[in-house]
């Protein structure tokens, strides 16, 4: 597999109210701007192993409920312009993915794999005036934390922390046999990223280790999905992350898994 570089967004803002995703109210011309957005590759990451991004996404948020979506192609190189309020305090995120990347069986769709992201904070504009946001997305990089052993059938602690704003939920899956492909949607157990106050996100959920009568290893993997707040209304739930990415040759996470301590011994008489 190639080494592949950052990718870098430099963005042309002028911002203005009343533009959704899916909708623009016509705002006076004298209170129009513009973003003006220009792809850029940039230097390559050492020992950095991943797929080519066929998209971009970028999304302007700000407090007084705009919200504005755009998907760029990364094959195009001509500037994309999002007509938008002149306001102070906007937010400006942007992720790469990999379009179609994964067919899922269970859901008879393709699912969409997230790469790197980076955000801005705090983006005021003037009217007619361009204001020059700069990002530069980086790979995003999840920590799990497991015990060093777990205990069949009993429950044990795992956090994912280092989790960027973007991401709403995980679904954990464990299992005695190494996990042979990335896991779908909905498989395994729940852990939510709330209050959602900070740029990185995490959380911890206690879970049973599985049920088994020999000691080994348990297997760890986990899929991240993308909040709905950077989704079109058409999409669901198939922008992904997976720790670890099978399908990319990533090792297995795993832990050793022994039996339980003794044991209890009942005597009926009846």
């Amino acid at each position: 597999m190639k080494i592949k570089g950052l990718l870098m967004i430099v963005v042309s803002a002028l911002l203005l109210t009343g533009c959704t995703a899916n909708h623009i109210v016509p705002i006076p011309s004298e209170q129009m701007g513009t973003i003006v957005l220009h792809l850029t590759k940039g230097e390559a990451v050492a020992l950095e192993v991943l797929p080519e991004p066929t998209h971009v996404r970028i999304r302007i948020s700000h407090s007084n409920g705009f919200n504005a979506i755009k998907d760029v192609p990364v094959a195009e190189t001509h500037a994309v312009e999002i007509p938008v309020p002149a306001v102070d305090g906007y937010r400006v995120d942007a992720f790469s993915y990999v379009e179609g990347w994964l067919w899922q069986e269970s859901s008879k769709k393709h699912d969409n794999l997230l790469l790197k992201h980076d955000v801005a904070l705090g983006v005021n504009v003037s009217p007619r005036s361009a204001t020059m946001v700069q990002l530069k997305l980086k790979p995003i990089a999840p920590e799990v934390t497991l015990p060093s052993e777990a205990v069949a059938n009993e429950p044990f602690l795992v956090s994912i922390t280092n989790v960027p704003d973007i991401i709403d939920f995980a679904q954990i899956v464990l299992s005695i046999e190494p996990i042979r492909a990335n896991i779908g949607n909905w498989e395994g157990h729940y852990l939510g990223f709330w209050p959602r106050n900070s740029l990185m996100l995490g959380n911890s959920v206690r879970i049973n280790a599985p049920d088994t009568d020999e000691e080994g290893h348990m297997y760890f993997q986990a899929v991240l999905r993308l909040h709905s707040d950077y989704m079109f209304d058409d999409e669901y739930s198939n922008f992904n992350f997976w720790i670890n990415n099978i399908s990319l040759g990533e090792p297995q996470i795993s832990v050793p898994i022994r039996l339980p301590d003794g044991g209890i011994i009942i005597g009926i008489e009846y």
